[in-house]
C-alpha cells in the first residue's frame, strides 16, 4: 500500500508545470500588488512598528477563501480589492462581507498590536487611520481584507480582550 514513487514524482511535475502556468498567467497582477504595497508603506510613512506593544488596536477581518490555486486566488484579491474600494468605516462589515461568496466577517474585537503575528499586517495597521481597511494580505489559500476599528494605549505584552486594556485602579 501506499504511493508509487513514480506516481509522487509525476505529480510533483504536474504541480511545478500548474504553477509556472499560473506565474504566467497572473504573475504580473501579484508583481503590480506588491508595489502597491509598497507605495502604501511609504505613503503611509510615520508611526514606529517596533514600538507598537503598548497600543491595543480594535481590529475586524473579512476573509475570503479561494476557490482554487492561482485563479482563485487572482480572483478572490480583486474581489477583496473591491470591497476594500467601498469600505469607508467599520459600519456594515458583516454586511458586506456577505456580498462577496465564501466571505466570512471575524470581529476580532481589542488586542494588542504585539499580538498580531503577520508583522506586514501589523504595520499596515499601526499606520492605518481609524476605520481605513489595509489592502488585501494572502493567507494561505484565503484572502484577508483587515479593517481598522480602533486604536488606543494599553498595558504592553498583553493578551487579546478588553480586561487587559483596563488600567489599575488608584490606591488611596
Amino acid at each position: 500500500t501506499g504511493i508509487q514513487p513514480i506516481t509522487l514524482r509525476d505529480k510533483i511535475r504536474a504541480d511545478k508545470s500548474w504553477q509556472n502556468v499560473i506565474r504566467k498567467q497572473y504573475g504580473f497582477q501579484l508583481a503590480m500588488m506588491q508595489s502597491n504595497l509598497d507605495r502604501y508603506l511609504d505613503k503611509a510613512g510615520g508611526g514606529n512598528a517596533s514600538a507598537s506593544g503598548d497600543v491595543r488596536l480594535d481590529v475586524k477581518r473579512i476573509r475570503i477563501a479561494s476557490t482554487a490555486p492561482g485563479a482563485g486566488l487572482v480572483q478572490a484579491l480583486q474581489q477583496a480589492d473591491g470591497l476594500r474600494s467601498r469600505i469607508s468605516n467599520c459600519q456594515g462589515l458583516s454586511g458586506a462581507a456577505t456580498t462577496v461568496p465564501g466571505a466570512r466577517f471575524e470581529d476580532l474585537g481589542q488586542r494588542s498590536a504585539d499580538n498580531i503575528s503577520n508583522p506586514v499586517v501589523r504595520q499596515l495597521l499601526m499606520k492605518a487611520k481609524v476605520g481605513q481597511p489595509i489592502p488585501p494580505q494572502i493567507d494561505g489559500g484565503n484572502v484577508d481584507l483587515w479593517v481598522l476599528c480602533g486604536r488606543a494605549k494599553g498595558v504592553a505584552g498583553s493578551g487579546p480582550g478588553p480586561k487587559a486594556a483596563r488600567k489599575p485602579a488608584k490606591k488611596d
